[in-house]
């Protein structure tokens, strides 16, 4: 596993990279669903105009799941139930062993 350092290097650098909303809507037609963890075109986890995932990316899912399971269970948000954001945080915890 990488350093902690190398870790927020890779998570800060997502915001630019990152797909906005029409970039999701061209991905998902080009890479289909492996640039998604979540349903429809929610996690993405690829950058902007590519097909393949990134460290980042998969990181940043990671540690949004993680929050949105915290607040699914203490019913701060009514979206989904806390057990499908907790899914999504173990499929990026396994991307991100694979991935560093």
């Amino acid at each position: 596993m990488a350093t902690k350092k190398q870790l927020l290097r890779t998570y800060k650098s997502w915001r630019r990279n990152q797909p906005t909303t029409h970039q999701r809507t061209l991905q998902m037609n080009r890479c289909g669903k492996k640039c998604f963890l979540g349903s429809k075109k929610s996690f993405p986890i690829c950058n902007a105009g590519t097909c393949t995932p990134s460290k980042g990316g998969v990181l940043s899912a990671y540690v949004r799941a993680r929050e949105m399971t915290r607040r699914a269970r203490n019913k701060s948000i009514k979206k989904h139930a806390a057990s499908y954001y907790y899914k999504i945080a173990k499929r990026a915890k396994t991307l991100l062993r694979k991935l560093f």
